[in-house]
């Protein structure tokens, strides 16, 4: 099914530089006994082949250092850190197949290096070069280490050189064979070499197809993903095939394959991502899509979007609309409004998600996306919608097309916003036009009393954007009672903007002994500052004793300088007003001037 990167801890990508700094705690220079070496165990590779190239981190004599590795790998397709190209013989540089990649950091370790303690990575360099021929090649790798590099001394770097090769039908049909025999990969020991494994995500030569098939077609998910890494026609010609079966367990797995090559708008800049934090992997699905797609699959494709927009499974539903938003026509329009009719009244019934923003709905975003290519490829939107699915058309028209205002169109959207499912009254105020008319600003307080979580959340959006004052009574009630964060910080924003700023302050530092609320409470309070940006919280804290301490402390700072916030005058920290035993023990904040306050423990 169609797999999509998600957010699981909003902060932990907010907060990312300050944890990587207190991780790789302070930069010193590189060590002038500091040595990178290369190696590998054999001279001589097939192109497809997994590629380890042992990164060999050494102290050539004299004093001990500290190298730091790790945090850059979570949600990537590599370890960051590591840089990694190559030329080959005729000087040319080989391409990066994954040169843009998100990360949300991970675990890291500071070893000690000695003269006879050295430090070894094996780096899986096809997941840093795409070699696309046969050639000698030399590899250069170095790392940061933690260390601040200069003009004198740079990062230590290793070159090694490799012959690559294409494998005969034959030999290609034996290393598929043995990768597929191999015992499943279960990760490297830190600081050791890794065994040698196969990767099947990175074969991407046509000669191995062929022996891929016959597992492929059973369902074997490695031969699967090995056809997926493969840039041909046939490979996706296979891919389909497969997809196409009625065998659930197999298409599973055939689907997010043939997803990855399909011509999605998103790659030309007609659809934008679906959150902000979302690791499109644009380059390899581009390669992919060059490579091997053909304007021939189109047709079956659609049938089997078609197929899969029909099943009662939400997962399959969202696979047929990514499909139909690639490939769809307009005559596909009516079952992508049919889905949605279904998927929009299933939204009263679906658990609200906390780990991914905007939340999916079940297939409700991809069905309104692939809804959003069906106007641009020229369908009509209903101009008096009567069912769920139309009404999604329509307000996508009204958001999309300032063109698109038919007669009574407001009518319509107050209809709307009194609708009982209030996933219409969400996106209703998604699409109004800024400023809301006022014939519609009287829905924003009900919504905002209803309950629901994300229509609320646009409710406060409105009331922020536009300004609306007269609505502060509401927001501040909201804002007494949100714990969901996206409506927490809505209603702080909203609250904000309409100058309520006292208001707020008091409420934020009343709820800051609620369970889960301390560290919210206190980004929020971020505002009377000046000059603060990120920073870091040590939650392995007694939080709940912690929130006891500092409350009393916050009342007594904010009842003394009522007059000064109020004006909304802010403070620059350090401040003699604003003291560290404010905050719970391991909270700082890191300023505008590069520095941090208050002044981590573990810092010199």
């Amino acid at each position: 099914m169609l797999s999509h990167q998600t957010i699981r801890i909003w902060w932990v990508l907010i907060l990312f530089p300050a944890i990587i700094h207190l991780c790789a705690e302070e930069k010193l220079p590189v060590p002038q006994n500091a040595k990178v070496t290369l190696s590998c165990d054999r001279e001589e590779y097939f192109l497809g082949e997994n590629i380890l190239v042992h990164f060999k981190l050494e102290n050539t004599g004299g004093a001990a250092f500290n190298a730091n590795f790790g945090h850059d790998y979570r949600g990537a397709a590599r370890a960051l850190r590591f840089k990694v190209t190559a030329t080959d013989q005729n000087g040319e540089s080989v391409a990066d197949p994954y040169p843009s990649s998100m990360c949300m950091g991970g675990l890291g370790d500071t070893r000690e290096i000695t003269p006879n303690k050295p430090f070894y990575h094996s780096v899986p360099i096809v997941r840093y070069l795409r070699f696309e021929k046969a050639g000698t090649y030399v590899i250069k790798i170095h790392h940061d280490c933690g260390w601040q590099e200069s003009a004198e001394r740079g990062f230590p770097e290793g070159k090694i050189v490799l012959h690559l090769k294409s494998p005969t039908k034959e030999q290609a049909r034996e290393l598929v064979q043995s990768w597929l025999a191999e015992r499943p990969y279960q990760g490297s020991t830190w600081g050791e070499k890794s065994n040698p494994h196969a990767d099947f995500s990175q074969i991407r030569f046509g000669e191995y197809l062929a022996p891929l098939s016959d597992e492929a077609k059973k369902g074997n998910e490695n031969a699967l993903v090995g056809v997926g890494s493969i840039a041909t026609p046939e490979a996706t010609r296979l891919l389909i095939e497969v997809a196409k079966t009625k065998n659930g367990p197999i298409r599973k797995i055939a689907c997010p394959q043939l997803c990855m090559r399909l011509p999605d708008p998103f790659l030309t800049g007609e659809l934008g991502k679906r959150n902000i934090f979302e690791d499109g992997r644009e380059e390899p699905r581009r390669w992919l899509v060059e490579n091997s797609w053909r304007k021939e699959f189109s047709t079956d494709v659609r049938k089997l979007a078609s197929e899969l927009l029909r099943d009662p499974d939400k997962d399959w539903v969202a696979t047929g609309a990514y499909m139909m938003e690639c490939v769809g026509t307009k005559s596909d329009a009516p079952l992508i409004v049919a889905a949605l009719k279904r998927e929009v009244k299933n939204t009263l019934s679906y658990e609200l998600r906390t780990d991914i923003y905007p939340r999916p709905r079940g297939a409700c975003i991809e069905l309104q996306r692939a809804a959003k290519m069906m106007l641009k490829r020229g369908v009509s939107a209903p101009e008096n919608p009567t069912s769920p699915g139309e009404s999604i058309l329509f307000l996508i028209a009204l958001q999309d097309n300032a063109a698109f205002r038919p007669e009574g169109w407001m009518q319509t959207c107050d209809r709307l916003l009194q609708n009982d499912i209030p996933y219409i009254q969400e996106n209703t105020l998604k699409a109004v036009p800024a400023p809301m008319p006022r014939l519609l600003q009287k829905h924003l307080a009900p919504i905002l009393k209803s309950g629901d979580i994300d229509a609320s959340i646009e409710a406060c959006r409105i009331i922020e954007r536009d300004k609306l004052t007269d609505l502060k009574e509401p927001i501040l009630a909201v804002l007494r009672t949100a714990t969901e964060d996206w409506l927490f910080r809505a209603a702080s924003s909203a609250a904000l903007a309409i100058d309520a700023k006292y208001e707020r302050i008091e409420i934020l530092v009343g709820r800051l002994d609620e369970p889960d609320m301390m560290f919210k409470c206190l980004d929020a309070l971020k505002t009377i500052f000046t000059n603060t940006g990120g920073g870091s919280a040590n939650s392995n804290i007694d939080i709940p004793a912690a929130a006891r301490r500092i409350k009393p402390k916050w009342q007594t700072f904010i009842k003394e300088n009522k007059a000064y916030l109020e004006s909304g005058e802010t403070f620059n920290l350090p401040h003699h007003k604003v003291t560290a035993d404010m905050f719970p023990e391991g909270y700082y904040m890191s300023l505008k001037d590069g520095t941090h306050w208050p002044k981590p423990d573990n810092w010199k």
